[in-house]
């Protein structure tokens, strides 16, 4: 019988099929395992935004029907929370969250120039431009067009390209990344946590009870020495009763044992890759609500986030 010239080619023909189809069924299975990748990935999120809505209302509960003391809350149960940044934990959550008084933080509304100096001090800012740095900020928010010695107006930001000051006071403290010379202060890696030190909100002094160590240091009578020691005892009692040298007398006039009327509480889940701060401002007396978000940014969370690099401490908030 004579064969077909093509009977020879069917082999290798189906062979071919074979391995097409196989790569067609790979990109397939590739394509719907990343699928399912996502739905996961989204389902979690999903879940971690639930987690952290929850959280923001049994925190913001906490905050609105419990007495205040100088360090911050104490519910009917006796369990304390303090507005110095620490993080908590509530039971069976992921969340973390932390509150930190903007009494406690340096404001850049109404600052010492002596304080002001020794944080920038810390900060590797060199002396011979702490003035400098000062001037600037002033004339950022005073209600005035007149360039201070050191300062800068209008006619300097446009030099730069820059909006002119808004002679008045900060209503975020984001606006500092359009202030000559804090503008790359903000920007260097070695102040990447600026936004726990300073405050643009409108306080009415310093609580030494809720200052994070940074801050603390700007004191005048505080040491890297006696930092540890005051850490400790304000955990005890109030700072007044502490020995810190002159901290007290020079600073009679500035300093209020007592939280601000604006908190800055950030939340952080495990489920989520960024943490969420909110600006909250109390108003007990309004006719609609007892507090007020007046804003809120999301961050990426790194290693050095405030909930990452501090222990967590768990805490039961409604009994």
């Amino acid at each position: 019988m004579r064969r077909s010239a093509s009977e020879g080619y069917a082999l290798p023909a189906v062979l071919v099929f074979l391995a097409v189809l196989g790569l067609v069924a790979s990109y397939f299975a590739d394509r719907v395992q990343g699928a399912v990748a996502n739905a996961r990935t989204w389902q979690t999120i999903a879940e971690g935004t639930i987690d952290l809505a929850n959280a923001r209302a049994d925190t913001l509960l906490l905050l609105n029907v419990n007495r205040f003391y100088s360090f911050g809350v104490a519910t009917a149960g006796g369990v304390k929370v303090r507005f110095d940044d620490r993080p908590y934990r509530l039971p069976e959550s992921t969340v973390t969250f932390s509150i930190q008084d903007h009494n406690g933080l340096i404001s850049l509304n109404a600052f010492r120039s002596d304080m002001m100096g020794r944080f920038l001090g810390q900060s590797g800012v060199p002396v011979e431009r702490y003035d400098r740095f000062i001037d600037v900020l002033r004339d950022y928010v005073d209600y005035d067009s007149l360039r201070r010695l050191n300062g800068a107006e209008a006619s300097d930001y446009r030099t730069y390209g820059l909006p002119p000051p808004r002679d008045d006071l900060f209503t975020s403290i984001e606006e500092l990344r359009g202030v000559l010379e804090w503008r790359e202060w903000v920007e260097d890696p070695a102040n990447a946590d600026w936004r726990n030190w300073l405050t643009g909100a409108r306080t009415t002094g310093f609580n030494p009870m809720t200052a994070p160590p940074k801050v603390l240091l700007a004191l005048p009578g505080v040491t890297p020495e006696t930092l540890p020691q005051i850490l400790a005892d304000r955990e005890l009692r109030r700072l007044t009763e502490l020995d810190v040298g002159a901290t007290v007398e020079l600073f009679e006039d500035l300093l209020v044992f007592f939280p601000a009327g604006t908190v800055r509480v950030t939340f952080a889940s495990d489920k989520l890759p960024w943490l969420t701060r909110y600006n909250v401002m109390f108003t007990p007396l309004a006719d609609d609500q007892p507090f007020r978000i007046l804003d809120s940014a999301k961050e990426p969370v790194t290693a050095a986030s405030t909930h990452a690099a501090r222990a967590i401490t768990p805490v039961t908030l409604l009994d």
